[in-house]
């Protein structure tokens, strides 16, 4: 007959992927996005700073993709509190995306009382992309 209830009762989740996390965006100053990632995978991203990779001893924010194939995938809460620069280390950030000329003209007035190792990591990342991009 219609309508007869099943024995144990039967609850189906909205499940877009059963083996992994689904791509994510999460936001804060700026936005990370998170790719796909498998189940019980751990992944690590940069952090956005403009249009900058900040190589080596950059600040790396990490997700955890976790649950298990009964009852889905879940992210768990981000770790990217490294990634809340300060205000100056912010602005470096933000002049990447100025003309060249601009940009040397404002690292020049930002990198005159730099304070922290993470501005002049960022300051550092931006020159070098610069040399690169001239060359």
């Amino acid at each position: 007959s219609t309508g007869a209830l099943l024995t144990p009762p039967i609850t189906v989740n909205n499940v877009t992927r059963f083996d992994g996390c689904i791509s994510e965006v999460t936001s804060f100053s700026s936005s990370i996005y998170w790719p796909e990632t498998n189940l019980g995978s751990t992944i690590e991203l940069d952090c956005p700073c403009g249009d900058l990779s900040l190589g080596e001893g950059r600040p790396i924010a990490t997700r955890t993709c976790s649950g298990d194939f009964i009852s889905g995938a879940i992210w768990n809460t981000p770790n990217d509190s490294v990634c809340e620069f300060e205000i100056q280390e912010q602005e470096i950030c933000d002049i990447t995306q100025l003309p060249v000329t601009s940009m040397l003209s404002a690292l020049d007035v930002l990198s005159t009382n730099v304070t922290s190792s993470t501005e002049l990591l960022i300051a550092t990342a931006l020159l070098e992309n610069l040399i690169i991009d001239a060359i």
